[in-house]
């Protein structure tokens, strides 16, 4: 049986290495710098078959194609919608996608039960106005926001999987406003 490390001949043919430090691979004997080599290329076989893919990525095009989605959807064929919770008519590109429930709470980040189009002001310097889109949900589908509050509660995890399966539904929902 050969030790894990001695000094030998490389059994690389390209390598010319006699009387070095080698590291034995199976039965075989390599010279450092050749199985440095062998192990960079494993790496980047690796890496080529298996797509990167950043989950932070994937939640800015989710929010991105769920906030236009929810938006587009509201507005009417002048690409105008209404704020939820002030009643403020705006170009649909310059509202907000408002969230009942913070977006923090990824169980229901995406869920259309929760996203309505809000006017900035609302949404942002006022913080979402909560009250009153409270209220609104309420009078649209009562019960509504008890079971918001009741999903709340839920863990979510969404995998990267999950995620990309998302964004295509999103996106073909999109294709079918205008």
């Amino acid at each position: 049986m050969i030790p894990w490390s001695k000094t030998g001949d490389c059994s690389n043919q390209d390598c010319n290495a006699k009387n070095t430090s080698c590291v034995k691979v199976g039965k075989e004997l390599f010279c450092l710098k050749c199985r440095k080599i062998q192990k960079t290329k494993k790496i980047i076989a690796k890496e080529s078959v298996r797509p990167v893919v950043d989950k932070k990525k994937l939640t800015k095009d989710l929010d991105i194609a769920y906030s236009q989605y929810v938006r587009r959807k509201a507005s009417d064929n002048k690409g105008e919608c209404i704020c939820f919770t002030c009643g403020k008519k705006e170009n649909w590109k310059k509202m907000d996608c408002g969230h009942f429930v913070p977006r923090a709470n990824m169980a229901l980040r995406w869920d259309l039960r929760n996203l309505r189009p809000q006017c900035v002001n609302c949404n942002r310097l006022n913080y979402g106005k909560i009250s009153v889109y409270e209220k609104n949900l309420e009078k649209e589908t009562n019960g509504s926001v008890g079971d918001l509050l009741a999903d709340s509660k839920r863990f979510c995890r969404f995998s990267e999987r999950d995620m990309l399966e998302m964004i295509i539904h999103i996106k073909n929902k999109l294709k079918t406003i205008n």
